[in-house]
């Protein structure tokens, strides 16, 4: 499945025809897409499937005890279990959830979420993976628990109340999503990593099958840490790319996607690669050398200057559009691999050594104010009404600092790094996984492969610093991984070969200046739109906005960032049921409400 949803009956009320046809019509904005839709005592489930993995995980139904799963599992318990359909893993863990026992979640190493459901008691559990990458979002009341893998199905239900959280927004604009369980809408939470929620007419009870910061240290030498990262990494590949012979995957220009190709080549599969970059830009110069070095079959598909374009989108696109030449057909070719995760989750990317230094210190609040005032995430105030700028300035440390433990097992700093991983990267994919019903592609993710995390989490964190394990842990890759140039993160390890002559850097500030000229005629009309509407938000100050607005449009300033910080909060404030009345008070009485 790809898809997933459900409304639970916890109290008296039936479920009226209505409230089904609108969910089934949620579901899936593709015509071409079938919907299937059971029901069972007081549930309705529904769920997609577009065939990706051309192996379906029907919801598995024994009479009184449902199951379906979205995403895949990865079932590994030992040896011959690594072969398993998604359709066999999915009656594996239906057996064991009908027991009641939740002990082969652990050894599962991929991407999913689950929903089972017990008639005899009632009862439904929902889940999600260890790092929670496939998301479920869930609200319930008294009467009610609605569950769904895409938090658009849950803005589109009436049955749900929307009110815009100021806190999860703010954190939106600051971090490009909320921290921990929170949405953009009060009561409407997502599951947090490796979390298992049990809901009864009676109770919701909240556990964690799988915890990260139980990962002990390794003692080895580092080269052993080494050598056991790519045993791992290795495995992941080769498990997710079982029987296939060919495969699809991104090629950027850095590292991430061409271990990855590297090792799909050297488990003897053939590999069609696709990079998105604009001309003249050294993500695409390497991504092509690199391509040609190694054999792929590699495809060039120019895109303008955007910060931010849906990559899923175009990859679905250009398979559709791609004339497969001979034995690269890939077996699969909407089972694409992607090299998220890497530069967070091994490259260690956002650790600076500043912060873990103040973090060792048991300084955390400096620590995380330097991190915020690194990555430039602070809460634009200058667009918000006076009186409530002063609260809103807070979200942000507060959110971190509520987010971090009170201390790690062993590290203060290794727990940032969790942080990280348990908001950053559990974010990631979100666009991805709610565009998935148009765009119909499944993601390959072996950096997010449960044993690669684990083995990453035992290494000595300072050495794994702004890309210094990864850069000696490509040694133990085949030497085409480091025949050509690849770009790296300013402040890491550099690249030791010589790079493409006027080509544009990926984080520079001409490829930075050329995002924000493609964007500026489109932000300005939603900017002019906003301050003439009569709905706008009480947050907001017109004023200042005219004032952005005008000297945006005037290049007295670039004020583009304050413009989309306003927008974002208009978004979710048209979304929501009750907007606000009353100006200042009443938004300050909100902000005085801010959620958990």
């Amino acid at each position: 499945m790809t898809i997933i949803a459900g409304i639970l009956s916890r109290g008296a009320s039936e479920l009226n025809e209505g409230t089904v046809s609108e969910l089934n019509g949620l579901l899936s904005r593709s015509d071409s897409v079938e919907i299937d839709t059971f029901r069972i005592d007081r549930l309705l489930l529904a769920k997609v499937d577009v065939g990706a993995y051309k192996q379906p995980a029907s919801i598995f139904n024994d009479g009184s005890h449902v199951t379906g799963i979205v995403g895949k599992p990865l079932l590994d318990a030992g040896g011959n279990d690594r072969s398993l359909s998604r359709q066999q893993e999915l009656e594996r863990l239906h057996e064991a959830l009908a027991s009641g026992s939740f002990s082969l979640l652990r050894f599962c190493r991929g991407i999913f979420a689950a929903a089972s459901y017990n008639q005899s008691t009632r009862t439904l559990t929902v889940l999600t993976d260890q790092l929670g990458i496939r998301p479920i979002y869930w609200w319930s009341n008294d009467e009610y628990f609605v569950f769904a893998s895409a938090l658009r199905i849950l803005e589109g239900l009436s049955l749900v109340p929307k009110q815009m959280d100021v806190t999860g927004v703010t954190e939106t604009t600051c971090f490009g999503y909320p921290l921990g369980r929170r949405t953009q809408y009060r009561g409407i939470r997502r599951l947090y990593a490796g979390e298992l929620l049990t809901v009864s007419p009676s109770c919701l009870k909240s556990e964690y099958y799988w915890q990260w910061d139980a990962a002990p240290a390794s003692t080895q030498p580092l080269a052993h840490t080494r050598r056991e990262l790519y045993s791992c990494f290795r495995d992941a590949v080769r498990i997710r790319l079982g029987s296939d012979e060919s495969a699809v995957a991104y090629l950027s220009g850095g590292l991430d996607s061409r271990c990855i190709v590297t090792q799909i080549l050297d488990l003897q599969a053939r590999v069609a690669t696709f990079n998105f970059s604009p001309a003249n830009t050294q993500d695409r110069g390497f991504a092509r050398l690199f391509a040609e070095a190694a054999g792929a079959d590699h495809h060039e598909i120019p895109t303008k200057h955007r910060a931010n374009p849906n990559g899923s989108m175009l990859m679905a696109k250009a398979v559709a559009r791609t004339e497969w030449r001979g034995r690269t057909a890939p077996a699969h070719p909407r089972l694409v691999w992607s090299g998220d995760g890497g530069s967070v989750a091994i490259g260690h990317v956002y650790m600076h050594r500043d912060v873990v230094k103040l973090l060792r210190a048991g300084q955390k609040e400096h620590a995380i104010a330097t991190f915020l005032e690194r990555q430039r995430a602070g809460v634009v105030q200058s667009v918000f009404r006076r009186k409530i700028r002063h609260k809103l300035a807070r979200i942000p440390l507060d959110g971190i600092r509520s987010e971090l433990p009170a201390s790690h097992p062993l590290d203060p700093a290794r727990e940032f790094h969790l942080f990280l991983l348990h908001n950053d990267q559990r974010r990631h994919l979100d666009r991805h996984f709610e565009t998935i019903d148009l765009h119909r592609l499944e993601f390959q993710l072996p950096f997010f492969d449960t044993e690669v995390l684990r083995c990453i989490l035992s290494a000595p964190l300072d050495e794994c610093l702004h890309h210094h394990l990864y850069s000696d842990w490509l040694s133990e890759f085949p030497e085409i991984v480091r025949s050509t140039p690849w770009q790296t993160y300013p402040g890491h390890v550099p690249c030791p070969l010589p790079t493409i002559e006027d080509s544009t850097y990926q984080w520079g500030k001409r490829q930075s200046g050329l995002y924000r000229a493609t964007e500026r005629k489109g932000l300005l009309r939603k900017a002019w739109r906003l301050l003439f509407s009569a709905s706008l938000t009480a947050l907001l100050s017109r004023t200042r906005l005219a004032l952005a607005t005008t000297a945006y449009q005037l290049r007295l300033r670039d004020c583009g960032y304050m413009l989309r910080v306003a927008l974002t909060f208009q978004r979710y404030w048209e979304s929501s049921d009750e907007q606000l009345v009353g100006g200042e008070a009443r938004a300050e009485d909100l902000l005085g409400e801010r959620s958990t």
